[in-house]
């Protein structure tokens, strides 16, 4: 293993996993290390960090008031009243209703139980399912290390629930196109990392897959409504305008949202022509995915060249979304089983494994530059000059795919 991928990145990646392993520590000893169980502590640390503005907006709905989930005043209200502490912070839920619906019942649990849940199910549910991809088992016991899981945890984020879902769908698109079409549908709570999925899905002719996960959507849409009235998907696309705002503006972390629109505005070009640069990328990116899934590519190549054109898609990608790209990093050490990884392959792999962690941003040299853009690039870039010298099919078409040996 040093051999293949050399002594400097085996080296690098042995001190990140232990820089890693203390940050996490350090979090989860914060977060549950408490004699007293308050959400805030003496310093101002947030226990679960971002679940104190998810939480309000679930007991909210558990109390029969989705549609303020969406109001500034009405997470405030009940965050006050979790934490004892007034707070300006603008926490209002921007999530669609089937996200609400999806996560019910975390809404019916006290703070620190609902933490607890949301912490460790979807990270178990991720892990269990790329156990069933055949990686080593040292480089799975590495996953919970990865920069994307470690930051996903201390923002007590959904970063795991969406590679859970995503991951699961593509290991059983071709042999499960049902369960593959609910997984996908239910990857839709986050509509903004799954843009791609539908054309993908049109371009690579997986009928019953694209078919069912339309009908995941309506039934999710329908049971929402029926839950909680028409009134929370009013207020779900009136807050879009807001969210955009915010995100232009840099009135969010802009050194933790490595999408094409961010990178345009940190180095200066306003509004429009930043919408412009993302568009153009999107557009790139989904191209190339158009192409391989249109032709009969290795499954996994097209598969991991998707998921990592997915965070180029969209404006709206954070740290810890980047979970997902444990999936296509799997399929590619898996990979060069088959044909030898290259050097610069390795140090892409090495860098996006250690990339999302807040810490690591913190450590950068130079303020301003978008390397988290320029990194998803590259990894976009590695994968289908792979699928373009490897890809095409003529000496594998009897080979098993990876997703045939899943799930």
């Amino acid at each position: 293993m040093v051999d293949r991928v050399g002594q400097f990145w085996v080296g690098l990646i042995f001190a990140i996993i232990v820089i890693n392993l203390i940050f996490l520590v350090k979090i989860l000893d914060v977060t549950w290390g408490y004699s007293e169980p308050n959400v805030i502590t003496a310093d101002g640390y947030i226990r679960g960090s971002d679940f104190i503005a998810l939480w309000p907006a679930l007991n909210l709905a558990v109390g029969g008031e989705a549609e303020l989930a969406y109001d500034k005043t009405a997470i405030q209200t009940v965050q006050h009243q979790l934490t004892g502490i007034d707070t300006r912070a603008d926490r209002r839920f921007l999530h669609p209703p089937t996200y609400l619906f999806m996560l019910f019942p975390l809404g019916e649990l006290s703070y620190f139980t609902a933490l607890a849940a949301w912490q460790l199910l979807p990270l178990l549910g991720f892990l269990l399912v790329m156990s069933r991809m055949g990686i080593p088992w040292a480089l799975f016991f590495l996953l919970p290390l990865s920069g994307a899981v470690v930051q996903n945890i201390a923002a007590g984020q959904n970063g795991s629930l969406s590679a859970f879902f995503l991951a699961g769908a593509l290991l059983t698109l071709e042999r499960r196109p049902i369960v593959a079409g609910v997984l996908f549908g239910l990857m839709t709570f986050k509509p903004q990392l799954a843009l791609l999925i539908a054309p993908t899905l049109l371009f690579g002719r997986h009928w019953r897959a694209l078919i069912v996960l339309a009908v995941t959507v309506l039934v999710g849409i329908v049971m929402s409504i029926a839950a909680f009235g028409i009134e929370p998907w009013v207020a779900f696309f009136r807050n879009l305008f807001f969210a955009q705002e915010q995100l232009a503006q840099g009135h969010l972390p802009w050194h933790r949202i490595p999408s094409a629109f961010v990178a345009a505005r940190m180095i200066g070009l306003d509004t429009a022509i930043a919408q412009a640069v993302q568009g153009v990328i999107a557009v790139g990116a989904f191209a190339g995915v158009a192409w391989t899934w249109w032709r009969p590519i290795r499954f996994h190549l097209k598969a991991a060249l998707l998921v990592a054109a997915m965070p180029l898609a969209t404006p709206w990608i954070h740290d810890y979304d980047l979970v997902i790209l444990l999936v296509p990093m799997a399929w590619l050490i898996l990979d060069a089983d088959r044909e030898q990884i290259r050097t610069l392959e390795i140090a892409i792999l090495a860098l996006v494994w250690i990339f999302p962690v807040v810490w690591v941003n913190e450590l950068l040299p130079v303020e301003g530059i978008p390397y988290g853009f320029f990194l998803l690039l590259a990894f976009y870039g590695i994968i289908m000059c792979r699928i373009l010298r490897f890809g095409q099919p003529a000496r594998h078409r009897a080979a098993q795919t990876y997703a045939d040996q899943s799930l």
